[in-house]
């Protein structure tokens, strides 16, 4: 995402953008998505949501919890594997998804998959 928005803050709250969807009004001011659409306009100048344009962070969205996450991991503890499934312990070595368990410090990994739904069913 951009970095006029990472380091801007929101029309509405007055919070900071960071990483989160911002919505851009024609007028120049930018909000949280999340507090511009319960608005349905820009409080500055009145244009509809609709005419808003919304910017997505570059960011994957946590499964569990819903956050955006940065790399393969989340604050909620999810771990997520890398394209190759494989993905990197807190003690830093790589495990491979099909087996979850860290052949270096033995730390072992609940495997949960996602269905295309977005249900979970635990498989250990």
């Amino acid at each position: 995402m951009d970095e006029k928005y990472r380091s801007g803050n929101c029309g509405i709250c007055l919070g900071r953008i960071g990483d989160e969807s911002v919505a851009e009004c024609p007028c120049g001011m930018i909000f949280h998505d999340a507090c511009a659409l319960p608005t349905g306009a820009c409080p500055y100048c009145s244009r509809p949501y609709s005419e808003l344009s919304v910017r997505k962070p570059d960011r994957a969205r946590c499964p569990v919890c819903g956050r955006y996450i940065k790399g393969n991991s989340c604050l909620c503890g999810a771990v997520l594997p890398w394209p190759d499934g494989t993905f990197t312990c807190s003690c830093g070595a790589s495990v491979d998804g099909e087996d979850p368990v860290c052949s270096s410090c033995g730390a072992v990994y609940e495997l949960t998959r996602f269905d295309a739904g977005g249900g979970k069913r635990k498989e250990r």
